[in-house]
């Protein structure tokens, strides 16, 4: 949330849309969190119910200190590796940019390399199957492989029966 002081209304504030997340990880965040509200209410009703109110507040004083020091931490933890947490959004737009120059760039070198060898581009990036991934580990150890493997079909080759 950015604030921002209008004259007229007061304090303004409108949200910025940082990073974009899918449905799935909203509603996954939004399940731990309604999950960490439930489970703070029924501790909250058990202190009020054992030892009072007093308590309960010392027991809300210290879920916000604990709140306060975790976010000190991630964040000193998040500059010290040069993350993007507090980045402005200009920042982080730069910062998107060099990580998609990064993956084209590679993406390009497996490309080139994959061209050099028998294996075509598309071979490389469809994922193996747990036929071809055993094989690969077998032959990795010295395991023999079946007889009936063929390594250009990536698979067995089957004979008919006469």
């Amino acid at each position: 949330m950015v604030f921002k002081w209008n004259k007229k209304r007061g304090k303004v504030m409108w949200k910025i849309k940082v990073c974009k997340i899918t449905r799935r990880e909203e509603r996954s965040c939004q399940a731990i969190q309604n999950l960490g509200l439930a489970v703070i209410s029924i501790v909250a009703g058990f202190i009020v119910h054992h030892w009072g109110y007093k308590v309960l507040e010392i027991f809300f004083i210290g879920s916000l200190i604990g709140a306060l020091l975790s976010t000190v931490i991630l964040w000193v933890l998040d500059r010290l590796k040069k993350g993007s947490l507090n980045m402005t959004p200009g920042d982080r737009l730069r910062h998107q940019q060099c990580i998609l120059a990064a993956e084209v760039l590679e993406r390009e070198k497996i490309l080139s390399a994959s061209a050099a060898s028998s294996s075509s581009a598309s071979d490389l990036l469809q994922p193996n199957s747990d036929f071809h991934i055993r094989n690969r580990y077998l032959s990795r150890i010295g395991a023999p492989l079946p007889s009936s493997y063929d390594i250009n079909a990536k698979g067995l080759q089957y004979r008919a029966l006469r």
